[in-house]
Protein backbone atom coordinates (compact mmCIF):
# COMPACT_ATOMS: atom_id res chain seq x y z
CA UNK A 1 0.00 0.00 0.00
CA UNK A 2 1.09 3.61 -0.79
CA UNK A 3 2.33 5.91 1.56
CA UNK A 4 -0.63 8.18 2.78
CA UNK A 5 -0.70 11.15 4.99
CA UNK A 6 -3.80 11.58 7.55
CA UNK A 7 -4.97 14.80 9.12
CA UNK A 8 -7.06 15.47 12.15
CA UNK A 9 -9.92 17.26 11.00
CA UNK A 10 -11.43 20.04 13.21
CA UNK A 11 -13.04 23.52 13.74
CA UNK A 12 -10.95 26.40 13.50
CA UNK A 13 -10.07 27.54 16.89
CA UNK A 14 -10.74 31.13 18.26
CA UNK A 15 -11.62 32.47 21.61
CA UNK A 16 -10.82 29.22 23.42
CA UNK A 17 -14.32 27.92 24.70
CA UNK A 18 -16.21 30.67 23.98
CA UNK A 19 -15.34 30.55 19.98
CA UNK A 20 -15.71 26.84 20.34
CA UNK A 21 -19.31 27.67 21.53
CA UNK A 22 -20.20 30.25 18.48
CA UNK A 23 -18.81 27.85 15.69
CA UNK A 24 -19.88 24.51 16.97
CA UNK A 25 -22.71 24.96 19.41
CA UNK A 26 -23.75 22.07 21.85
CA UNK A 27 -24.76 18.93 20.12
CA UNK A 28 -24.39 17.11 23.35
CA UNK A 29 -26.80 19.09 25.67
CA UNK A 30 -29.46 17.30 25.22
CA UNK A 31 -29.68 13.03 23.83
CA UNK A 32 -30.82 12.50 20.19
CA UNK A 33 -34.63 12.51 19.41
CA UNK A 34 -36.18 9.16 18.91
CA UNK A 35 -35.42 9.44 15.51
CA UNK A 36 -31.86 9.45 16.08
CA UNK A 37 -31.19 13.01 15.15
CA UNK A 38 -28.95 15.36 17.12
CA UNK A 39 -31.07 18.48 19.03
CA UNK A 40 -28.71 21.29 18.00
CA UNK A 41 -28.63 24.45 20.03
CA UNK A 42 -26.77 27.63 18.62
CA UNK A 43 -26.29 30.70 17.64
CA UNK A 44 -27.75 31.83 14.44
CA UNK A 45 -28.93 32.72 11.54
CA UNK A 46 -25.16 32.72 10.34
CA UNK A 47 -24.30 29.27 10.67
CA UNK A 48 -20.13 28.01 9.17
CA UNK A 49 -20.17 25.35 6.67
CA UNK A 50 -18.71 23.13 8.57
CA UNK A 51 -18.54 22.68 11.72
CA UNK A 52 -17.19 20.12 14.20
CA UNK A 53 -17.10 18.94 17.57
CA UNK A 54 -16.58 15.76 19.92
CA UNK A 55 -19.99 13.91 18.72
CA UNK A 56 -20.53 15.04 14.94
CA UNK A 57 -19.95 16.87 11.85
CA UNK A 58 -22.32 19.49 10.47
CA UNK A 59 -22.65 20.89 7.16
CA UNK A 60 -25.48 23.04 5.77
CA UNK A 61 -27.35 22.43 2.16
CA UNK A 62 -24.58 24.00 0.52
CA UNK A 63 -21.41 22.37 2.25
CA UNK A 64 -23.62 19.48 1.17
CA UNK A 65 -24.21 19.85 -2.43
CA UNK A 66 -19.93 20.39 -2.53
CA UNK A 67 -19.63 17.03 -0.76
CA UNK A 68 -21.88 15.41 -3.10
CA UNK A 69 -20.00 17.01 -6.41
CA UNK A 70 -16.40 15.73 -4.79
CA UNK A 71 -14.66 12.55 -5.87
CA UNK A 72 -15.00 11.84 -1.99
CA UNK A 73 -18.39 10.37 -1.76
CA UNK A 74 -21.21 9.18 -1.53
CA UNK A 75 -21.82 9.94 1.82
CA UNK A 76 -24.71 9.02 4.61
CA UNK A 77 -26.34 12.11 6.14
CA UNK A 78 -28.77 12.72 9.20
CA UNK A 79 -30.83 15.64 9.55
CA UNK A 80 -30.49 17.60 12.72
CA UNK A 81 -33.06 19.05 14.47
CA UNK A 82 -32.42 23.31 15.19
CA UNK A 83 -33.88 22.20 18.84
CA UNK A 84 -32.48 25.60 20.47
CA UNK A 85 -31.42 28.77 17.84
CA UNK A 86 -30.52 32.26 19.54
CA UNK A 87 -30.04 35.40 17.74
CA UNK A 88 -26.32 36.41 17.64
CA UNK A 89 -24.94 38.49 14.75
CA UNK A 90 -21.28 37.39 15.66
CA UNK A 91 -20.10 36.53 11.89
CA UNK A 92 -18.66 40.16 11.30
CA UNK A 93 -16.12 40.58 14.28
CA UNK A 94 -12.64 39.70 13.99
CA UNK A 95 -11.88 36.21 15.15
CA UNK A 96 -8.01 36.78 14.68
CA UNK A 97 -8.50 39.93 17.23
CA UNK A 98 -9.43 39.82 20.80
CA UNK A 99 -13.18 38.26 21.94
CA UNK A 100 -15.88 41.30 22.04
CA UNK A 101 -16.95 42.12 26.06
CA UNK A 102 -20.75 41.48 24.53
CA UNK A 103 -19.90 37.65 23.91
CA UNK A 104 -19.21 37.18 27.67
CA UNK A 105 -22.29 36.23 29.11
CA UNK A 106 -22.42 37.56 32.77
CA UNK A 107 -22.09 34.29 34.50
CA UNK A 108 -18.89 33.64 32.63
CA UNK A 109 -20.12 30.36 31.30
CA UNK A 110 -19.71 29.69 27.62
CA UNK A 111 -22.86 27.40 27.30
CA UNK A 112 -24.82 30.48 28.65
CA UNK A 113 -23.64 32.12 25.32
CA UNK A 114 -26.47 30.07 24.13
CA UNK A 115 -28.93 29.18 26.69
CA UNK A 116 -29.00 32.30 28.09
CA UNK A 117 -30.52 33.82 25.25
CA UNK A 118 -34.42 32.76 23.70
CA UNK A 119 -35.15 30.52 21.13
CA UNK A 120 -35.52 32.53 17.57
CA UNK A 121 -38.24 31.06 15.32
CA UNK A 122 -36.81 34.23 12.67
CA UNK A 123 -33.30 32.84 12.84
CA UNK A 124 -33.43 29.22 12.92
CA UNK A 125 -35.57 29.56 9.77
CA UNK A 126 -32.94 31.80 8.14
CA UNK A 127 -30.41 29.44 8.91
CA UNK A 128 -31.87 26.70 6.06
CA UNK A 129 -31.27 23.18 6.70
CA UNK A 130 -28.30 21.76 8.48
CA UNK A 131 -27.45 17.87 8.21
CA UNK A 132 -25.17 15.68 10.02
CA UNK A 133 -22.52 13.67 8.29
CA UNK A 134 -22.27 10.23 9.24
CA UNK A 135 -19.06 8.52 9.22
CA UNK A 136 -17.87 5.18 8.59
CA UNK A 137 -15.03 4.06 11.10
CA UNK A 138 -12.34 3.85 8.49
CA UNK A 139 -8.70 2.93 10.89
CA UNK A 140 -7.57 2.35 14.13
CA UNK A 141 -5.29 5.34 15.95
CA UNK A 142 -3.29 6.02 19.00
CA UNK A 143 -3.17 8.86 21.06
CA UNK A 144 0.13 10.12 21.72
CA UNK A 145 0.17 12.61 25.29
CA UNK A 146 2.65 15.18 25.13
CA UNK A 147 4.27 17.13 27.77
CA UNK A 148 2.34 20.21 29.16
CA UNK A 149 3.82 23.43 28.58
CA UNK A 150 2.84 26.25 30.90
CA UNK A 151 1.52 28.94 30.41
CA UNK A 152 -1.05 27.64 28.11
CA UNK A 153 -1.18 29.33 24.59
CA UNK A 154 -3.30 28.70 21.22
CA UNK A 155 -2.09 26.72 19.33
CA UNK A 156 -0.40 24.26 22.07
CA UNK A 157 -0.83 20.55 21.45
CA UNK A 158 -1.82 17.97 24.35
CA UNK A 159 -1.63 15.15 22.12
CA UNK A 160 -1.05 13.88 18.78
CA UNK A 161 -2.60 11.21 16.87
CA UNK A 162 -0.92 8.75 15.00
CA UNK A 163 -2.88 6.04 12.50
CA UNK A 164 -2.53 2.64 11.86
CA UNK A 165 -2.03 2.51 8.48
CA UNK A 166 -2.54 -1.41 7.66
CA UNK A 167 -5.96 -0.51 9.42
CA UNK A 168 -6.99 1.92 6.62
CA UNK A 169 -9.81 0.69 4.55
CA UNK A 170 -9.30 3.43 1.95
CA UNK A 171 -11.90 5.89 2.93
CA UNK A 172 -10.81 9.46 2.19
CA UNK A 173 -12.50 11.14 5.45
CA UNK A 174 -13.65 8.77 8.41
CA UNK A 175 -14.42 8.11 11.89
CA UNK A 176 -11.28 6.34 13.41
CA UNK A 177 -12.26 3.24 15.08
CA UNK A 178 -11.22 3.57 18.64
CA UNK A 179 -11.78 6.54 19.46
CA UNK A 180 -13.75 8.66 17.58
CA UNK A 181 -11.33 11.46 15.77
CA UNK A 182 -12.66 12.72 12.33
CA UNK A 183 -9.58 11.90 10.56
CA UNK A 184 -8.98 12.50 6.45
CA UNK A 185 -6.66 11.75 4.08
CA UNK A 186 -3.87 14.18 2.34
CA UNK A 187 -6.41 14.73 -0.99
CA UNK A 188 -9.31 15.51 1.33
CA UNK A 189 -7.19 17.93 3.40
CA UNK A 190 -6.34 19.86 0.27
CA UNK A 191 -9.73 19.83 -0.82
CA UNK A 192 -11.71 21.04 2.53
CA UNK A 193 -9.11 23.84 2.91
CA UNK A 194 -9.40 25.16 -0.88
CA UNK A 195 -12.99 25.11 0.11
CA UNK A 196 -13.51 25.96 3.90
CA UNK A 197 -10.27 27.31 5.42
CA UNK A 198 -11.26 29.81 7.87
CA UNK A 199 -13.32 27.29 9.55
CA UNK A 200 -12.02 24.38 9.54
CA UNK A 201 -8.09 23.13 10.58
CA UNK A 202 -5.82 20.47 9.83
CA UNK A 203 -3.71 18.96 12.05
CA UNK A 204 -0.97 16.15 10.44
CA UNK A 205 -0.96 12.99 12.63
CA UNK A 206 2.25 11.56 13.10
CA UNK A 207 3.31 7.92 12.06
CA UNK A 208 2.96 5.01 13.21
CA UNK A 209 5.46 3.46 14.97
Amino acid sequence: MEDVNFFRLESRAFWGDYGRMLNSGLTSHLNRDAEGRIRLERTGPFVPPVFLNSRATIVTRDFRELLEQSSFGPFSYRDVVKYHICELHWESFDRDGPMPDEIVPSDGEPESIILSRPHSDIASKEMGSLYEVIHVNGASTRVIDLPRVYPRRPGNKLFDVAVEPSSWNGLHLFRSTNNGFVICTEKFAHWIVSHVNDWVSCIPCVPWT
